[in-house]
């Protein structure tokens, strides 16, 4: 059986003949492997439609601009994590992040259909199943929905690297929403390519476009510098591989949770033990 190819992802995410989510022939699978193996990075042109991306772009430029933010910013997600915006200010990195997770309703239905779709074209040019991330394993490996706020003035993230996986590769696929010379005057992503050159991939970006990278690269967010009297900096979204934790594991989430509500769950624990010992039906199914 043949290796899947760009075309085939509209029929495997049942996208509507007369409106495909991505413009897939742009996607030139060989050139994505080439340029990632050559320089670290791609840059597929015009693969989101306009009409879409603009859609995108509506909606969380509304969305940060009468946010309300919980705790901070999600590095480590658990399953069953509700979805929730965070802001972080640090040192290393100053930005919001909108967190979707697929077992959730989602913040914006075109913003996850897209990125699930990029997602599977990254897994083809890794030669990996379309579907990896999206289906849950116990393994745990799988993605989440990220749409990330740089805010004018103030947005930023140090130079890193994402360190390494597994068996899979740590290749990302952004969808930028906002763009550097429309949206805000300077700063944005920068990549450190296979040359040891500093580029900023943002700079010459068009509404549309995907940015494929790989993430074992040094890669950070300069400061974003606004334009006149304008705040709006820069918005990305962008599914991002993880494994996934347990909640018992995540202190912090513990820490935000009532006492009265874990009170209630000892309670409920400890009925069910007593039921189940007196040959009663368990309190929880």
């Amino acid at each position: 059986m043949p290796a899947p190819r760009p075309s085939d992802i509209p029929l495997l995410f049942s996208d509507q003949p007369d409106n495909p989510v991505l413009v897939y022939d742009r996607y030139n699978l060989e050139d994505v492997r080439r340029q990632i193996e050559d320089i670290g990075f791609a840059v597929v042109k015009h693969l989101v439609p306009k009409q879409r991306i603009d859609r995108i772009r509506s909606f969380w430029v509304d969305t940060f601009s009468k946010m309300k933010f919980i705790g901070r910013v999600t590095w480590s997600p658990y399953l069953g994590q509700a979805n929730h915006i965070g802001f972080t200010s640090d040192p290393f990195q100053h930005l919001y992040r909108a967190c979707d997770f697929l077992w959730n309703d989602p913040f914006d239905q075109e913003t996850r259909d897209v990125c699930l779709r990029v997602h599977a074209l990254r897994n083809l040019v890794l030669n990996e199943d379309p579907y990896l991330g999206m289906r849950f394993t116990d393994a745990r490996y799988g993605i989440f929905v990220t749409a990330s706020y740089y805010p004018g003035g103030t947005g930023r993230m140090s130079v890193h690297d994402d360190g390494v996986s597994g068996r899979t590769r740590l290749v990302h696929s952004l969808v930028p929403v906002t763009f550097r010379g429309i949206d805000y005057k300077d700063g944005g992503m920068i990549v450190v390519n296979r040359n040891a050159q500093q580029v900023f991939v943002e700079a010459s970006l068009e509404p549309g476009d995907v940015v494929v990278y790989d993430g074992s690269l040094k890669h950070g967010v300069m400061p974003i510098i606004p334009n006149a009297g304008s705040h709006l900096g820069r918005i990305q979204v962008f599914p991002i591989p993880t494994v996934f934790g347990n909640l018992k594991d995540d202190t912090e989430a513990i820490a935000r949770i009532p006492a009265s509500k874990i009170a209630a769950a000892q309670w409920l624990w400890l009925k069910n033990q007593i039921r189940i010992k007196l040959g009663m039906s368990p309190a929880i199914r």
